[in-house]
């Protein structure tokens, strides 16, 4: 299972017209934009944060890193969500993977469809 996903990006003469920019949706909390230029490193958990790259117009380079285990256990509970106050199977759905990822995404559903036209 992936679990940190490193990005080094290596773009000396990066242009804001030139695209490219990582975009992370950490839910529930704000998207993140990743510009990519040279010396910027992005480094998140990439089994809890959706995550997708925007169009480039030109040649972008980087270096990517996965950190993978086996080991299984429940995400990082957030500070934004109250968890101590909710009943176990609430507390249960809304730590699942799984369940976090169709939330964002229909949350952020707006920049979802964008990142599929």
């Amino acid at each position: 299972l992936r679990r940190v996903t490193a990005v080094l990006y290596l773009n000396e003469e990066w242009q804001p017209q030139d695209g490219g920019e990582l975009i992370l949706y950490p839910f529930p909390y704000p998207k993140v934009v990743v510009p990519p230029v040279a010396g910027t490193v992005a480094l998140f958990a990439s089994a809890y944060v959706a995550h997708r790259t925007k169009p480039a117009r030109k040649e972008r380079f980087c270096v990517t890193t996965w950190m993978s285990s086996n080991y299984r256990r429940s995400p990082p509970q957030s500070q934004a969500i109250p968890f101590h106050r909710l009943t176990r199977p609430l507390r249960d759905v809304l730590i699942d993977k799984d369940t976090r990822r169709l939330l964002s995404q229909a949350c952020l559903s707006d920049d979802w469809v964008e990142s599929i036209k």
